[in-house]
């Protein structure tokens, strides 16, 4: 979202008729931490708000959508839903996608993203042959 496009629509369906909490996926590198606006139509229409903090992370950061009134992150939604995320001050941020959880499966822990270290496994892999690749295991004929 930017000062062009500073609203922005996302559409939804779910398995089941429940409580969701909606978890919000996003890069936000510009600015200290601000607040969301996002309007919820799920059968009745709610405001809502997510706190984004200041993002750098390549991978993203995660927050959670809160109704404004009551400050719980749990929504009622009984088969689609739509939600408008509303720019706010000029502040620009890039939503990735919302995941719609299960209020019965929520946990804390799905807004920690972890980083996947890769560097030591490929390392054991290439000096195990001394870096040696097969031409034809790399190209499939094996």
């Amino acid at each position: 979202m930017s000062e062009k496009d500073p609203a922005v629509d996302i559409r939804g369906t779910v398995p089941r008729p429940d409580l969701y909490t909606f978890v919000l996926h996003y890069f936000q590198p510009e600015n200290p931490g601000f607040e969301l606006e996002a309007d919820i139509q799920n059968g009745q229409f709610q405001n809502g708000i997510a706190t984004l903090v200041h993002c750098p992370s390549r991978t993203g950061c995660r927050t959670v959508l809160r109704q404004r009134e009551t400050n719980t992150s749990l929504f009622q939604v009984d088969d689609s839903f739509m939600i408008t995320l509303k720019q706010s001050n000029g502040k620009g941020v890039w939503v990735d996608y919302i995941l719609a959880v299960p209020a019965d499966h929520y946990d804390p822990a799905i807004l920690e993203l972890k980083t996947q270290e890769k560097a030591n496994s490929l390392l054991a892999e290439c000096v195990q042959n001394n870096y040696f690749i097969d031409p034809d295991e790399a190209s499939g004929n094996k």
